[in-house]
């Protein structure tokens, strides 16, 4: 690893990355450091900075990040089973129902697709591609029968269109998520549709509570988190239309699990210290990989703090 790690980029004003707003910018507090990275155990620790929330349009965002590169380097280490389950997935359900009810979608683009899953679910006739970074994750994919016909969305043909583009749990991963959408929407056939599921900075209980101690906001790989708002304002500007907004709750969890999610909340927004002693010693006697964790809050059935945003090219 190299010491990168202690010098993120920084940016002289952390401008809104959605609406470039500055002066509507409010810091919610300092986010931890952390030694994990997309699942994968990393000897020094990753920067936390801060979280800001923007009142213009409700879009929040960490600050500072790290370059691009660093970023796609990490990822490239990253393990193939952190965004993979054997548990169907609500927003996958979502999304492959939605393509199934659009007889003109019959080529299907997943960016940032990982092993594969959402793919996997998409009718038989549609199909399927995918854009991943990871070489163990595209090597999965491949076995599911999805075509990977890039690393990056940049390494694409200009020409290269697709009937519809989804970014499942991708966009809190980019650094600049404007630019993302340019490239997609430019990659996307006239009358197609842009599908994006991310986590929900609009939610109340993130927003007005939880704030820089909210689980999702706590992912060393998380740093940016668009509204629906600022994509309907981006949307409008750039020849397109937000034609569906679902909020919905990640995953479905045992009455046990949710327990236990609720703990791993709650240490982690009261004590960073109870916190760190819940992981390392209860958790690592159930999990012994878990003493190596700075903290660890995956409570992605707690609350509907997600969203899956529906925008239809009009140009």
């Amino acid at each position: 690893m190299q010491s990168s790690l202690n010098s993120p980029n920084m940016i002289i004003c952390p401008a809104c990355r959605m609406c470039g707003e500055t002066s509507a910018i409010r810091d919610l507090g300092p986010l931890p450091d952390s030694n994990h990275f997309a699942g994968t155990h990393h000897r020094e620790k990753f920067k936390g900075g801060s979280l800001y929330s923007c009142l213009s349009c409700d879009s929040m965002q960490r600050h500072p990040v790290y370059s691009e590169d660093e970023y796609l380097k990490w990822y490239g280490q990253g393990s193939s089973e952190i965004w993979s389950g054997s548990k169907p997935r609500v927003d996958n359900g979502i999304i492959s129902g939605f393509v199934a009810t659009q007889p003109s979608i019959e080529k299907v683009l997943d960016i940032g697709c990982n092993c594969g899953d959402l793919l996997s679910q998409m009718p038989h006739q549609v199909k399927t591609f995918g854009i991943e970074p990871s070489e163990e994750a595209r090597r999965v994919a491949n076995g599911r029968g999805i075509q990977i016909v890039a690393g990056d969305i940049s390494e694409l043909e200009d020409t290269e269109t697709f009937d519809c583009i989804t970014a499942v749990d991708l966009i809190e991963h980019v650094g600049e998520p404007k630019q993302l959408f340019k490239k997609m929407l430019e990659h996307t056939k006239p009358s197609g549709f842009i599908i994006i599921s991310t986590g929900n900075p609009s939610a109340k209980i993130w927003r007005n509570f939880l704030k820089n101690r909210f689980w999702y906001s706590s992912f060393a790989e998380h740093i940016s988190f668009p509204s629906a708002k600022a994509l309907e304002i981006w949307s409008k500007q750039n020849g397109a239309e937000l034609v569906h907004l679902n909020n919905f709750k990640y995953s479905e969890n045992s009455i046990l699990k949710t327990f236990y999610q609720a703990v791993m909340q709650a240490t982690f927004y009261i004590s960073m210290p109870v916190h760190r002693f819940v992981v390392n010693k209860l958790m690592g006697q159930v999990k012994p990989a878990f003493k190596d964790f700075e903290y660890f809050v995956p409570c992605s059935g707690l609350f509907r703090d997600h969203q899956i945003v529906i925008i239809q090219k009009t140009i």
